[in-house]
């Protein structure tokens, strides 16, 4: 979230603004990161619908990884 806004804060002030939503202004964005992740394609594009066959690739793709180092 520091990268979106430019500020890094602590943990412990990352927790109260998550747990503040109406009197912090950064919440929407906060719920778009937990939401679509942080990888920016599935984040900048905030589609339930892309986000979910994004995540069933990746999903594949780190299986057959982790298949292929096993082989070797």
């Amino acid at each position: 979230m520091g990268e979106l806004n430019n500020n890094f804060t602590a943990f412990r002030e990352f927790t109260k603004a998550i747990s503040t939503p109406d009197v912090n202004p950064d919440a929407a964005a906060y719920k778009q990161l937990f939401n679509y992740n942080g990888f920016p394609e599935p984040f900048l594009k905030s589609d339930q619908a892309f986000y979910n066959m994004w995540f069933n690739e990746r999903k594949k793709l780190l299986i057959r990884e982790d298949n292929r180092d096993k082989e070797r």
